[in-house]
């Protein structure tokens, strides 16, 4: 699935792309987290509230199994 001339597994390479995928979310979604602040600001919401909401979850569940493998299994 990725370059197999990398010596990572892939928990190793997990670990090395949550930079970039902060970076991203935070950088390219600056335009929506300001319209969704503004939006919050006057007691409203917008589409830029959902994609906020939505991108930000993601990210969050992202990071969370990433530092935490184990929050991701589910216990019987």
């Amino acid at each position: 699935m990725y370059a197999p001339v990398l010596p990572l597994t892939m928990e190793g390479l997990a670990w090395v792309l949550i930079g970039p995928a902060t970076f991203v979310q935070f950088w390219a979604g600056r335009r929506f987290y300001r319209a969704a602040l503004r939006a919050a600001v006057h007691g409203s919401t917008s589409m830029d509230t959902l994609v906020v909401v939505g991108t930000t979850a993601a990210w969050a569940y992202s990071v969370l199994v990433t530092l935490a493998p184990a929050y991701s299994v589910p216990r019987a």
